[in-house]
């Protein structure tokens, strides 16, 4: 019998609860950061041991929630995502790149004796 794999939002959502399980188990702690500016770019950066513990904040119901802002706040990643993959889905059926090697195949068959250009 073939197992089957569980769907892709399913595997998020797991690991979603398995992170708000975690945040009952582990203690909360945090580094202080500071704001430094290299070449007039503002940056947050971290100061070298200075780790505190703070409140834990155990997520309950939030987790239903958490796909969908993330969702939200990486929107700009998705479009991006999903313009690249459409485009090689563009250049995939279109079979322009099958084309192109076939085109160059058929004009260096000529030269399949001097075996210049084909390997």
């Amino acid at each position: 019998m073939i197992k089957k794999i569980p769907h892709t939002f399913a595997l998020i959502f797991y690991i979603i609860i398995f992170a708000a399980i975690l945040t009952w188990i582990i203690p909360g702690g945090e580094f202080d950061k500071e704001t430094i500016t290299v070449n007039n770019s503002k940056r947050e950066v971290i100061i070298a041991d200075s780790y505190h513990w703070v409140e834990n904040k155990p997520q309950t119901w939030e987790i239903f929630s958490a796909f969908f802002k993330g969702f939200v706040d990486k929107a700009e990643i998705i479009i991006f995502i999903f313009m690249v993959g459409g485009a090689f889905m563009i250049v995939g059926k279109s079979r322009a790149i099958d084309a192109g090697i076939f085109t160059f195949l058929n004009m260096t068959s000529k030269l399949e004796k001097v075996k210049l250009l084909r390997f």
